[in-house]
């Protein structure tokens, strides 16, 4: 798992993604084997841990499946791991379900004080309990955003100005929660100069790490009649970087025809981190490119490890989380490596044999999808397309 993180982090996402479900399928395979685990080690259970791989992956669905899992097991109260809570709201806001990743966030914040972090408090260095505070406050800061974020999508502006303003508060020198504060400034009908004091501010926190950000900021809704005011503030700022400063030329010329190349490559920001979701963002990036193919991909083999989960036998379910792992590494290396790839049809092949013998549902629907992908998806695993096109013409 945090060889997961460190590729992810890294910039590595399919080696990241390889990672996460090694690390997933030896999680199983340890309740499998010692189903009482996730009871003994309520606080970092293996289903929690497999969830937060799943999360990383943006596998959500799969993702909520453990943690359902977990808290089916264990009795709630006896849970105190602020973060459990927090990834289980993560996951329901991330499908939308905002009612119950609000209860699960707030509740993560109800345990947060008795928190300790790990870090021993007996006779501790004030240094020790200066990080507490700061680890505190950052948790706290990041869950209120998220927070924040979801009764905006429910319509609660109020709400979501609240944890908004609670956000900042605690990360003065974030730009997310500025990026929320201005967009519900702007939704609340706030005067054009208030809604340009946050914009200031926001201006002033990018950096490396929230650059993307600016263009969820210039494509959101709520900022159209802000978008050249902006762009003249984040040039003359120095927070453009030189390939991307036609694009805000663009814009303030009235002409956005252009698509940065930030824009170009910026993907799904934020997936591991709270503190880059932003409220109610335009999409960056090219609906048909290898950001979204993956996604639609990730889908799919997320769902089919979920049903993988179902199978009654032990032994059944390790041979198709194997078979499954394999087939989802060989469609990594074709999205990744695109017509350089070479597919090992043998392996293909195999893969979807022994699907088919242990999980014969699963092959299916794996099957289906290679076969008959999304628009946009099959031009970019053509070649796999074509090795499982094969297989089950010769499986007829």
């Amino acid at each position: 798992m945090q060889r997961g993180h460190m590729l992810l982090n890294s910039n590595m996402p399919s080696e990241a993604a390889e990672a996460y479900r090694k690390a997933i399928t030896a999680f199983a395979y340890c309740l499998n084997s010692d189903p009482s685990l996730n009871r003994s080690s309520v606080n970092y259970a293996p289903s929690y841990r497999s969830a937060m791989c799943s999360f990383n992956m943006q596998a959500y669905e799969q993702g909520k499946s453990e943690l359902k899992r977990l808290f089916s097991e264990v009795a709630p109260h006896l849970i105190t791991n602020p973060y459990v809570y927090g990834l289980k709201g993560l996951l329901y806001f991330n499908t939308s379900n905002y009612d119950e990743a609000i209860d699960a966030l707030k509740q993560s914040l109800l345990l947060l004080p008795a928190w300790q972090f790990d870090i021993p408090v007996k006779n501790a260095p004030s240094s020790d309990v200066s990080a507490i505070i700061a680890l505190r406050d950052r948790f706290q800061g990041e869950t209120s955003l998220v927070i924040g974020a979801a009764y905006f999508f429910k319509g609660d502006v109020k709400e979501s100005w609240k944890f908004a303003s609670e956000s900042h508060r605690l990360l003065p020198h974030e730009a997310s929660p500025l990026y929320n504060l201005a967009v519900l400034s702007e939704r609340k009908g706030d005067s054009e100069a208030t809604v340009h004091d946050y914009l200031e501010q926001f201006v002033a926190q990018i950096n490396a790490v929230s650059y993307p950000l600016i263009f969820r900021m210039i494509s959101d809704p709520d900022m159209v009649k802000h978008r050249a005011w902006l762009a003249r503030k984040l040039i003359a700022a120095g927070k453009v970087q030189s390939s991307d400063i036609p694009y805000f030329q663009d814009i303030i010329s009235a002409k956005p025809t252009l698509t940065s190349a930030t824009e170009q490559s910026a993907g799904n920001v934020g997936q591991n981190m709270i503190i880059n979701i932003g409220v109610n963002h335009g999409q960056v990036i090219a609906e048909q490119s290898v950001t979204i193919v993956r996604q639609q991909v990730q889908q799919i083999f997320s769902q089919a490890a979920s049903d993988i989960q179902q199978l009654p036998k032990p032994g059944d379910r390790k041979n198709a989380y194997d078979a499954l792992n394999d087939l989802h590494q060989e469609v990594d290396r074709c999205l990744d490596q695109g017509q350089k790839y070479k597919p090992n049809a043998r392996r293909i092949q195999k893969c979807l044999r022994a699907l088919a013998t242990v999980a014969p549902d699963v092959a299916q629907t794996v099957i289906g999808f290679l076969l008959n992908p999304p628009v946009g998806v099959l031009a970019s695993i053509k070649l796999i397309h074509n090795v499982v096109a094969e297989y089950t013409r010769n499986a007829r």
